[in-house]
């Protein structure tokens, strides 16, 4: 027999922290549509700020840290183009940019993913 579980909201006993998740995993941050020209994201969670550090740089501050620097974290853009993260810390993931000739490059929309575990 097959079981549904129906419920608005779960929490932790105390009612307040996260629900521990075991046996999965969930994005502890993540930004959509990260936009050089603007300079502002289209939606995010876990990230309090984003700074254009240059052509083709962005460093995204978390308003929870993660436990260490050893986290996972990727980006995407709408178009093909080489990214790589950088300067992370555990309180920040940074993203950058260039073309094929490894020129910094603005992508028009920029989108990244951050998986670990929350300090």
């Amino acid at each position: 027999m097959t079981s549904i579980l129906n419920v608005d909201e779960i929490a932790a006993k105390n009612g307040t922290d996260p629900v521990t998740l075991t046996k999965q995993s969930a994005s502890k941050a993540w930004m959509g549509d990260w936009s050089f020209s603007t300079n502002s994201s289209g939606d995010s969670f876990n990230i309090t700020s984003n700074t254009d550090n240059g052509t083709g740089d962005v460093t995204s501050t978390f308003s929870s840290s993660m436990n260490n620097a050893d986290f996972s974290g990727g980006a995407i853009d709408n178009n093909f183009t080489l990214l790589k993260s950088s300067s992370q810390t555990s309180s920040t993931f940074g993203t950058k940019s260039h073309n094929t000739s490894y020129a910094g490059y603005d992508v028009t929309r920029l989108h990244h993913t951050v998986h670990g575990d929350l300090a």
